[in-house]
């Protein structure tokens, strides 16, 4: 009896047993399952990695390789040129490149200058890229009627030729959206913080960008010359410049304008972003780069918001005196006149960068000059009539300094005065930034308007009537006595010690001096006398002044090269 009960003691132990070694191994093996099932994983996942590392290294390798043709083209055209300079220096037909960067409608002028010069356009393959609307300024219809290859700001073809604007991939440089990040995380005692910091990451990166841009611009374009009309604290003119030097491409400012310290200072005195007190940024700057500051009626002023400075310095493209319009680290300005030199050396732009060659719109005034009666017949003008030729600012309200509540009043008062002027023919030049509306406004008063350049009327004038505009130093260039009529209040300064520009700034003594000039000889021969005195310190009129600005562009092109010897 013992025996059979230890034999079925024996027999449910083993069985037992049995069913825990099963349970055992079971456990065993669905723990080897998940082992294997991770190693499978992990075997995918680095799979995929991989074959996301090879993607990107074959996109690496194909914009590094497109670079390198880029730069084996350059390197190709300029030893032939090389080669052909030694050989037989007028042997040579090809043309070099050039990037001209436009920032404002304003400029469109000095870019029709240079798109309508045969010489230029057979010595250089130009492409512009704009940063001003192209279809309202006109440059989008210049560059199809001049053949001029037109790129955006974010470098879409606009019209032209193609080429290859090849860059590193994003997926190389993916984009970290901080903010979303911010916005993702629960909010903290260091969040705050963390939304400033994150800010100028941003500003960094966006200038970057401006960079990135530059130079697929001038990469593509296997660029031999930057051209550029300002170099402006607030633009990404700088920056164009910092890539180009970075690439030893020369660059060269040609001057549309003239401004000092002030013309910034009243346009953003009233702009809390631009106070010193505003935010940490600001507060930070204010410190650490105190030439960035101006005080302007009592107030102190920084050129730039303070975030977008500290990205510009830390990124080493701010200029190097920043309220002085073109003080620049471009390889050189031209020098539109004397009286011009004169100003940027007072303004303390160092003269090594000064050429003097007169400006892109000179031999535009010269031709006028000589089809005076031409221009007479084309505008339709009465013979013997003396010509009042007005150039209207667009709306730049809210102006408190200005007497008038809006431009509708400015407009009524100022062209009813003129239609008052008896026994003168009287022309209107919009500016190019008057809105449509506005022009509209301006036709009812049925005063003759011009669509022609104001390099063309100004010659065709006795007397000019801006409101402190730069095209002031075009009168003057011409001997032509200006009225300037500071209806906004801005008291610039750039004319105030000039005798033939007569400024007044309230509508009493507008009505008196446009009367006294427009019906008493001699109040306007007195006048035309200094102008005609003024003319030799204010313009080159002599024809000359685009053959001296395409050696300008030679000169600067060829220090690239060893020169040929003679």
């Amino acid at each position: 009896m013992k025996d059979a009960i230890k034999r079925a003691m024996d027999r449910a132990l083993a069985a037992l047993g049995f069913r825990l070694v099963k349970v055992s191994s079971f456990h065993v093996l669905i723990q080897a399952v998940g082992r294997l099932k991770e190693e499978a994983d992990g075997l995918r996942d680095r799979l995929h990695k991989a074959d996301a590392t090879a993607e990107v290294e074959r996109a690496r390798m194909q914009w590094t390789r497109t670079m390198l043709d880029e730069t084996l083209a350059r390197q190709r055209r300029e030893f032939g040129d090389l080669v052909r300079s030694v050989v037989d220096r007028s042997g040579s037909n090809g043309r070099r490149r050039m990037v001209v960067m436009v920032t404002s409608t304003s400029q469109v002028t000095q870019l029709r200058a240079l798109a309508g010069c045969e010489q230029l356009r057979r010595d250089y393959e130009v492409t512009v890229v704009a940063y001003a609307d192209v279809k309202t300024s006109g440059i989008l219809d210049l560059c199809l009627k001049e053949g001029v290859r037109l790129l955006s700001y974010d470098l879409r073809l606009l019209c032209g030729g193609s080429i290859n604007l090849s860059a590193e991939p994003d997926s190389l440089h993916p984009l970290t959206d901080i903010g979303e990040a911010l916005r993702k995380r629960g909010s903290t005692e260091a969040t705050e913080r963390m939304r400033e910091i994150a800010m100028l990451f941003s500003e960094v990166r966006d200038q970057s960008q401006f960079a990135t841009t530059a130079q697929r611009a001038l990469n593509a374009t296997a660029a031999d010359l930057l051209v550029l009309f300002e170099d402006n604290a607030e633009y990404a003119t700088g920056i164009w410049i910092n890539v180009a030097n970075r690439m030893s491409i020369p660059s060269v400012i040609l001057p549309y304008t003239i401004a000092d310290q002030i013309e910034p200072a009243e346009t953003h005195v009233l702009n809390e972003k631009y106070w010193p007190s505003d935010g940490i940024y600001n507060q930070l700057a204010e410190v650490a780069f105190p030439h960035w500051l101006y005080q302007h009626q009592d107030r102190w002023l920084l050129r730039r918001p303070g975030l977008r400075l500290i990205a510009a310095e830390a990124l080493g493209v701010a200029p190097p005196t920043p309220w002085i319009l073109n003080s620049s680290r471009a390889t050189a300005i031209a020098v539109e006149s004397k009286a011009m030199r004169e100003h940027y050396v007072a303004h303390g732009i160092p003269e090594s960068q000064l050429v003097t060659t007169g400006s892109v719109t000179d031999d535009q005034m010269a031709r006028a000059l000589a089809q005076k009666e031409e221009l007479h017949r084309k505008l339709d003008l009465a013979p013997g009539k003396p010509v009042l030729l007005c150039s209207l600012p667009p709306d730049q309200f809210p102006r408190p300094q200005c007497q008038f509540p809006d431009f509708r009043g400015v407009l009524d008062f100022w062209l009813n005065a003129l239609k008052g002027v008896a026994d003168w023919e009287i022309v209107l030049k919009l500016h190019p930034s008057m809105r449509s509306e506005d022009i509209d406004y301006v036709r009812t008063f049925g005063i003759r308007t011009s669509e022609l350049e104001t390099t063309s009327l100004i010659p065709v004038c006795d007397l000019y009537n801006p409101s402190v505009s730069s095209t002031i130093r075009w009168a003057l260039a011409c001997g032509k006595p200006v009225l300037n009529y500071d209806v906004f209040g801005y008291r610039y300064r750039e004319f105030a010690s000039e005798p033939a520009v007569l400024t007044v700034f309230d509508s009493d003594a507008f009505s008196k001096e446009l009367q006294r000039l427009t019906q008493g000889d001699q109040g306007l021969r007195d006048l035309a006398d200094k102008a005609a005195a003024a003319a030799p310190r204010w313009g080159m009129n002599d024809g000359g002044s685009m053959e001296r600005i395409l050696e300008l562009f030679r000169d600067l092109t060829e220090r690239r090269l060893p020169r040929a010897a003679s």
